[in-house]
């Protein structure tokens, strides 16, 4: 049976039409399919679950999609013992109130003096799936995020304004991930030239004069740069304890992903098209396609 690989990087991703029509073409062909959901922050990446899950319900062959999130491949891997365990939380010292919001099933902890100190809730309405937000003040500090057998598998914690982290955990809650999110990074720069197939990135803005000290000929090669409208890109570093490797670069560890999952010359992988400029210039297969 042939293979095809998506990788899923976004909301915004998973919602296009294009995406839609080749997993749909992919699965009536008769592939077998890999959904792969690159998404780090646990809300987003079940709602995109929940959207897959619906539209793959309406294939005849959805049974041939798997569909394949970061916490569900790093709670199978090794780990490292966490010295802080901040999945540790004592809720049993504190005061409980359960109340019902917008369908959701709230448990709210607070201390003697009222303050609150956590609250326990379903990410998604009857998905079986909880997230304990605990607060500092009245701000989140941490939150700690559970499978449908009450298991921790992420802990997202905040080290300062522009800094947070999430560590992934394993069945045995040893971190088999550490990802670090820092805002305030450098500005990203594209060269582009004027019949390239690629777009833009969305954030991003062309500039009026090339930079001849960059590349010589730009006016007379036709290489246009762009660079992002944003100088707060985030940068992350990421740290897969299970495999031994460190990426300081997203596009990095999402392309170790498609080599993983997708290593087999035979398989087909789509991609977004979003994400082909940063890709590029990791990818060796000879044929990605993009949605």
């Amino acid at each position: 049976m042939a293979q095809a690989l998506f990788l899923v990087t976004s909301v915004h991703g998973a919602q296009k039409a294009n995406f839609k029509d080749r997993l749909r073409r992919m699965v009536d062909d008769g592939n077998e399919i890999k959904i792969v959901i690159s998404i780090f922050n646990y809300d987003k990446s079940q709602y995109v679950t929940a959207l897959i899950n619906e539209l793959a319900s309406s294939f005849q062959n959805h049974k041939q999609a798997e569909i394949l999130q970061l916490f569900d491949i790093f709670y199978k891997q090794r780990g490292m013992k966490d010295p802080d365990k901040e999945a540790d939380v004592d809720l049993a010292s504190l005061n409980v109130q359960k109340k019902v919001v917008k369908n959701h099933h709230i448990e709210v902890y607070s201390d003697d003096n009222g303050l609150v100190r956590a609250e326990l809730y379903e990410v998604l309405p009857q998905s079986g799936l909880y997230k304990l937000n605990c607060y500092k003040g009245s701000n989140v500090s941490k939150v700690i995020y559970y499978n449908e057998q009450k298991r921790p598998v992420a802990v997202t914690s905040q080290v300062n304004s522009n800094h947070w982290t999430t560590k992934f955990l394993n069945q045995n809650e040893a971190i088999s991930c550490c990802v670090d999110q820092l805002s305030g990074g450098p500005m990203q720069q594209y060269y582009l030239s004027k019949t390239s197939i690629i777009q833009s990135p969305e954030k991003s803005v062309k500039l009026s004069k090339p930079v001849s000290n960059l590349i010589d000929d730009d006016e007379n090669t036709g290489n246009v740069k762009y660079v992002m409208r944003d100088s707060a890109v985030s940068s992350y570093v990421i740290s897969d304890y299970g495999n031994a490797s460190r990426y300081s670069d997203l596009a990095a560890f999402n392309v170790s992903l498609i080599n993983q999952y997708g290593g087999n010359s035979d398989t087909t992988v789509f991609i977004d098209l979003d994400d082909m400029i940063n890709f590029s210039k990791y990818l060796n297969r000879n044929v990605i396609f993009n949605y």
